[in-house]
């Protein structure tokens, strides 16, 4: 965010920081294809991971209901998309001259995706994520496969017991 590298891996979660610190010098690309490799630069990691629920015990369903219907209507979603939020619903009608280019270049990437998957640590839980990534940051940087996954397999076997 201080402008001294060309690149970094981040997600769609950091583009508020991102347009606060760079304005409009920002941009994103996808990981390039690899010539043989499977997959395609149209393909997308992507996790919208809010939810609502309504308690069964609530005494004013309808009220929740209707809080719902109107947080996720059209307008609503489209007033909310020109605050800058990426939203996470396709097809919302909105003025895109109003959003920074960052968010509108996001909007559009994950709108015209081919495919979409969410990351690898999500489903796993936030401890066994977590170390999902710190196994991975291990081997990255020259720690031994075999050895670093063995290690996260016991973990996760221990921590879902």
């Amino acid at each position: 965010m201080a402008g001294d590298s060309a690149m970094i891996i981040d997600g769609s979660w950091a583009a508020p920081n991102y347009i606060a610190a760079l304005s409009d010098d920002v941009g994103i690309f996808n990981f390039p294809e690899i010539e043989g490799g499977k997959g395609s630069s149209d393909d997308w990691l992507m996790n919208f991971d809010n939810a609502y629920a309504i308690s069964s015990k609530t005494g004013n369903v309808e009220a929740a209901e209707a809080l719902l219907a109107f947080m996720f209507s059209e307008e609503r979603q489209a007033a909310y998309a020109e605050t800058g939020a990426i939203i996470a619903c396709k097809n919302v009608n909105y003025d895109k001259s109003k959003v920074p280019a960052l968010t509108r270049d996001i909007s559009e990437a994950f709108e015209s995706a081919a495919y979409s998957i969410i990351p690898w640590d999500n489903p796993l839980g936030t401890d066994v994520g977590a170390e999902l990534n710190n196994t991975t940051r291990m081997v990255i940087t020259g720690g031994d496969p075999k050895e670093a996954f063995e290690s996260l397999q016991d973990y996760a076997l221990d921590a879902w017991e």
